[in-house]
């Protein structure tokens, strides 16, 4: 089933703009991680919900199902995030 253009512009629009927002959100925790300050934990939901919001924007830009994008940008927040749990929990400057 073909998509029709205006739906196709704002999945276009969205992948850009949560692409953007999640590696900026990525980066603004995971940089101070890897210098041995803790993320902050209260904003994991939020991350959560763009990288979920990324991955659908994602596989349905590629033609593919939503839900499984969805799926797919949960598990790359659960590891990135669960990686910049343990780096900043094992650096020796805490």
């Amino acid at each position: 089933m073909q998509t029709p253009p205006l739906e196709r512009r704002g999945v276009r629009i969205g992948l850009y703009f949560f692409g953007f927002f999640g590696g900026l959100v990525y980066a603004l925790q995971m940089v101070p991680a890897l210098l041995g300050h803790r993320m902050d934990q209260h904003i994991a939901p939020g991350v959560a919900a763009v990288s979920l919001a990324y991955g659908y924007c994602l596989w349905v830009h590629r033609g593919r199902k939503g839900w499984e994008g969805a799926l797919a940008g949960l598990g790359v927040f659960l590891v990135i995030w669960g990686a910049g749990t343990l780096i900043s929990g094992r650096n020796p400057t805490h």
